[in-house]
């Protein structure tokens, strides 16, 4: 396991050491003294690091303690760059981050961890393969609410080790999420829900496809959350039971409060004419609807979608058994 960290760090450190090199080169053509991003004037450590960045990239490591030295070396050399210029090094890196390279970046100093993490704007927990070999607990969403603070998208996908004490942590260390995916974890909750309602007011798009959620959530994303455009609360748990979790009284919330929703998915949920009734008094910038519910009759009418379609003009595509 030893051996395969520091081959991850030593990849994610040729990305960056490329990436330096173009920086610092930029830098020396246009004179270190006009830099904008501090007094940092030291030539020679500059022409030391680009130097060892070149034997790195040359040289054949052919061993794991070859690469830990080389590793340990460059460390020490980059570590002694001031906040500005570190900061302009990593601005050229990506700033979306899957699975993978939340581990990679979690294996790196604290320096960098904090310094790189300030630009990520995007995590994505989708990665079957790498979820198997990387768990994701809450204490990972901890780590992202305390490194990033413009975060704006966050996606999760079929984990049972995410709790409501995760989204907790999201809502009160990423206020500016706009996007949030939870497929399939079954501890989430309303709790959860409500309190990313309440750190995340500006969500445009929530999905939470297979989770544990009730009306209750959906009263306060309409209370909290009125910028949302896209929902999904597909319920992939066909039980009777379950599909009354969400029904025609969790509609009628949304459509208090959530009057610019362009994009709704309800499959399996328990919507009848009632519920088309609350979206078309509303929600009428609504442009797709998902109503198929998961028994072969509908509990919907041709009546109920005709009104639902008078009253919303941009009304392009409603799915349903009818």
């Amino acid at each position: 396991m030893k051996f395969i960290k520091t081959i991850l760090i030593v990849l994610l450190i040729s990305n960056v050491s490329l990436i330096a090199g173009q920086v610092i080169t930029e830098v020396q053509d246009r004179s270190l003294y006009e830099l904008n991003v501090g007094q940092f004037t030291d030539v020679q450590l500059l022409t030391k690091f680009l130097s060892l960045m070149k034997n790195l990239e040359n040289k054949d490591i052919k061993n794991i303690q070859e690469m830990q030295s080389s590793v340990k070396i460059f460390y020490t050399n980059l570590n002694q760059f001031p906040d500005e210029i570190l900061l302009e090094i990593f601005s050229h890196l990506p700033t979306e981050l899957d699975t993978y390279g939340f581990k990679v970046f979690q294996e790196v100093c604290k320096r960098w961890q904090s310094l790189a993490a300030r630009r990520v704007t995007s995590v994505s927990f989708y990665t079957h393969y790498y979820q198997r070999l990387y768990k994701i607990t809450d204490v990972d969403l901890l780590w992202i609410s305390q490194h990033c603070p413009f975060l704006e998208k966050l996606s999760i996908g079929s984990n049972q080790e995410i709790t409501d004490k995760g989204l907790t942590h999201i809502s009160l260390g990423c206020p500016n999420l706009r996007s949030l995916h939870v497929f399939c974890c079954t501890k989430i909750s309303d709790q959860g829900i409500k309190h990313i309602s309440l750190g995340c007011p500006k969500l445009q798009e929530l999905s939470l496809s297979g989770c544990g959620i009730t009306n209750e959530s959906l009263r306060y994303l309409s209370q909290n959350c009125n910028d949302l455009r896209n929902l999904n609360f597909c319920n992939f748990c066909v039980y009777p039971c379950a599909m009354l979790r969400i029904n025609d009284e969790g509609i009628k919330y949304l459509s208090q409060g959530c009057h610019l929703l362009q994009k709704l998915d309800l499959q399996h949920c328990y919507v009848t004419d009632a519920g088309l009734r609350y979206l078309a008094s509303g929600c009428k910038f609504l442009e797709y609807i998902d109503l198929r519910p998961s028994y072969s009759h509908g509990y919907v009418t041709g009546a109920g979608i005709s009104d639902l379609r008078q009253s919303c003009p941009c009304l392009t595509t409603v799915l349903t058994n009818y």
